[in-house]
């Protein structure tokens, strides 16, 4: 990843890491544009111009990325979710979220994530447990 910065007047590039986050977004999209076979450490690396080395310093296997992936998902569609709810108040506040909510899943991602979960256990077990945290949610809403 390139940056430039004015420093009087000469510009100045500098190259940032790729880190955690950059990986995880590329797996992202990846999955998201490509399906579960584009998460493989070879596809991963070929598109991001980086090295198996990079890969694995900041994932110690192809598993534990997955999970990154689960939990950084999660993240954002579950943990952000919850907190706009709480802080909507009332009760027609919390419905008008839940309706915004609802258009800005992205439904081409989940659909990719839910056939990378029919092969790979790991995944399947991780989104099960975001399904039920999900259905927890508007469960307790109904009560409200």
């Amino acid at each position: 990843m390139l940056q430039t910065i004015l420093h009087g007047m000469e510009s100045i590039t500098l190259v940032s890491r790729f880190g955690r986050s950059d990986w995880l977004k590329l797996g992202q999209d990846l999955l998201k544009r490509e399906g579960p076979s584009a998460l493989t450490l070879e596809r991963l690396t070929a598109s991001a111009g980086k090295t198996r080395g990079s890969f694995y310093h900041h994932f110690s296997s192809r598993d534990v990325f997955l999970e990154a992936l689960i939990e950084n998902w999660q993240a954002s569609s579950l943990t952000a979710l919850a907190e706009r709810l709480q802080n909507a108040g009332s009760p027609k506040a919390r419905q008008a979220v839940m309706r915004c909510v609802a258009l800005e899943w992205d439904a081409a991602f989940e659909r990719q994530l839910r056939h990378l979960a029919a092969q790979e256990p790991l995944v399947a077990e991780l989104v099960a447990k975001v399904d039920e945290l999900r259905i927890q949610g508007l469960a307790s809403m109904i009560r409200i």
